[in-house]
């Protein structure tokens, strides 16, 4: 058996605390807030798409780095939950609750260097309620995105397509 000299004990020691660095904090570096940007409709679900931000509402970027995006704190889907309440609208006002749950199948985009860090989620389509009262395809969504160290952070977001069939 080789016994390990202590510089390459001291190197090991070294890039294990490099690499765990910046994936184990369990917190994203300067996350104050989130938006809800855009809803992308597809045939069988809507996709929510949220932006992370600092306290001056700039958009958070990845930055290439070695350990990841700046400041380090990089969080698997996983880690995360939601809550969802969708309300349609009638003369530009909240008119009916037509989905209250969560968002399904969390993913962060997998365009990481210098783009904004931008969470999406899907709600299936099936389980948005019609509501024949409406009179627009517009509506408003709050959003909840619940942190296991840094807390939830709400939004709400008026005039968001909801309905795109």
């Amino acid at each position: 058996m080789r016994v390990l000299t202590h510089t390459r004990c001291a190197i090991i020691v070294i890039c294990l605390l490099f690499v765990t660095d910046g994936c184990s904090t369990g917190e994203i570096a300067n996350l104050e807030q989130i938006r809800v940007e855009d809803t992308v409709h597809r045939y069988d679900v809507v996709t929510i798409v949220i932006s992370l931000r600092d306290g001056a509402g700039d958009a958070l970027v990845w930055v290439n780095t070695s350990i990841g995006p700046q400041g380090g704190g990089v969080l698997s889907e996983s880690d995360l939950d939601t809550e969802v309440r969708l309300y349609s609208t009638r003369d530009g006002r909240e008119n009916k609750e037509v989905y209250h749950g969560r968002l399904r199948d969390l993913r962060w985009n997998q365009i990481i260097i210098d783009s904004p860090r931008i969470l999406f989620g899907d709600i299936p389509i099936k389980l948005i309620a019609s509501d024949p009262e409406r009179d627009s395809p517009l509506g408003i969504i709050e959003l909840t995105l619940k942190t296991p160290k840094q807390g939830d952070f709400f939004t709400r977001e008026e005039q968001v397509q909801i309905y795109g069939w």
